[in-house]
């Protein structure tokens, strides 16, 4: 339990043990933050109130309301070869990294100097081994181990710049456009922009979502070079405006912008500056915080910029109908946590409300897509460097005994972080960005009173906008 009260002077009480939050009486704050010596000489209450309150009081505590937080909702991972099996049957995204070789020299670019993984090569995935891949899921997807409704599966191409590798791209797509399955295919693909006009009309053709790196405007985007230290930015903006004008549904339904925080841009200019020419919010990440080299320390302390520090100094919150992901996510995020009425699907109305997850914020794994990288293995998604190999196809041949093993090896050092964490029910931090040795370290661990400080910014944000509520629950349903 912990007493709220904002900056705005309301208060209110959270209730650990059932995750709910009640807006409670000044005088009811009172009472239960100094139960030994309340100083009840501000309010003007009479007799009949106070034992009132009191009696409200004691009818919190005999409902638990007031008592100490509850982590059993909090349990320890556990997979099996044969769950995972299951889960990869009703995965509908894998991803394939289908070249090392890309025609940018970016900075920050986890091949570049700042990280400890400079061993890059032309290296190109496999396209025998990507095909065997994709037959295997198709097998587990056409099983009655898919339960999934209806059988969608998105094959996504990364790189590197993947469309250097270009004839990967047309064998998987004309490879799976043959199969006769009752799959339905999308196919997507992230690139530095640079020499997509080369394949847009086959990238239309077969209606990619197509993501697009771009910081913001020239200097934002400086530090996407060429090998000849040429900023990209001018190539990237003609290419990402020559689809626009020559494609301009397919622009608008299929295109997106991914840009990178650091210390030459903002969220402020880079939203707005993508917002103003395509009409588009783009989605905004900080640098990779794992495999950084230690004779790199201070370039990549001198380029970071923390994306919530950003936010808040420059109080990037919407634009028009689209948002950023600022305090009012955090809100929305809190709402949707803190609410045992909210029931997301009709399975919830069929057995008893129980809270229950898992430590920290990440993905449960093969929810959302596997990644397959060209040589350091398989990963639960491109965006969390390649340092934790889960091993699911090895030698081409499907196993997850050693996945269920690495999984729930990490997972277990977590749990001894996350259970001190008072954060942890709010918790959307990925354990593949954490530092674990034989405990993990993570950077968005919360003590008690620092908890109780992000709760009560977020509630008086809240306050100041109501409209949260709403939004955060359209994000269930289409309402």
């Amino acid at each position: 339990m912990d007493l709220i009260r904002t900056a705005n002077k309301n208060h209110y009480i959270l209730d650990d043990f059932h995750q709910e939050l009640y807006l409670c009486h000044p005088l009811v704050f009172e009472l239960v933050n100094n139960p030994h010596k309340p100083d009840i000489s501000k309010f003007k209450t009479s007799d009949s109130d106070l034992i009132y309150y009191k009696k409200k009081i004691e009818f919190l505590k005999s409902n638990n309301i007031l008592a100490p937080k509850n982590l059993d909702y909090l349990h320890k991972f556990s997979s099996t070869p044969e769950h995972l099996i299951k889960k990869l049957a009703n995965c509908n995204h894998l991803v394939f990294e289908v070249t090392e070789a890309c025609n940018l020299s970016c900075t920050y670019c986890t091949w570049g100097k700042i990280y400890n993984i400079q061993n890059r090569a032309i290296s190109a995935f496999n396209v025998q081994k990507a095909l065997s891949i994709l037959t295997e899921v198709l097998r587990l997807r056409e099983s009655p181990l898919n339960t999934s409704s209806p059988k969608e599966l998105t094959i996504g191409f990364y790189g590197g710049e993947p469309l250097l590798n270009f004839a990967f791209i047309r064998t998987v797509v004309c490879f799976l456009k043959k199969q006769e399955s009752q799959v339905n295919f999308n196919f997507s693909l992230t690139t530095n922009g640079t020499i997509v006009h080369k394949y847009i009309d086959f990238i239309v053709e077969n209606s990619f979502s197509l993501a697009i790196s771009l910081d913001g405007d020239e200097e934002n985007n400086s530090y996407r070079t060429f090998s000849n230290n040429r900023n990209s930015f001018h190539k990237v903006f003609e290419n990402a405006m020559l689809i626009k004008e020559k494609y301009p549904e397919y622009f608008s339904k299929y295109v997106s912008f991914i840009s990178v925080l650091h210390n030459r841009n903002s969220m402020d200019k880079t939203v707005k500056f993508i917002k103003k020419h395509f009409d588009k919010i783009p989605m905004v990440g900080e640098l990779n915080p794992i495999g950084i080299n230690s004779n790199e320390n201070d370039e990549y302390r001198n380029i970071y910029k923390s994306y919530y520090e950003s936010i808040d100094k420059e109080e990037c919150v919407f634009y028009g109908t689209s948002k950023v992901e600022t305090k009012s996510d955090g809100v929305k995020n809190f709402i949707l946590s803190y609410n045992r009425f909210l029931i997301r699907n009709y399975n919830d109305l069929l057995h008893d409300f129980k809270i229950s997850r898992y430590p920290t914020g990440t993905c449960t794994p093969f929810d959302k897509k596997i990644f397959f990288s060209v040589k350091n293995g398989d990963f639960l998604c491109e965006r969390i460097g390649q340092k934790y190999d889960l091993k699911i196809f090895n030698n081409g041949k499907l196993s997850c005994d050693q996945t269920s093993k690495i999984l729930n090896e990490l997972f277990e050092k977590a749990f001894k972080t996350c259970k001190e964490c008072s954060k942890n029910f709010l918790c959307k931090h990925c354990i593949f960005l954490m530092d674990i040795s034989d405990q993990a370290k993570c950077k968005s661990f919360l003590n008690k009173a620092e908890f109780r400080y992000y709760i009560e910014e977020l509630l008086a944000y809240f306050e100041k906008n109501p409209g949260l509520y709403n939004e955060a629950l359209s994000t269930c349903w289409n309402i």
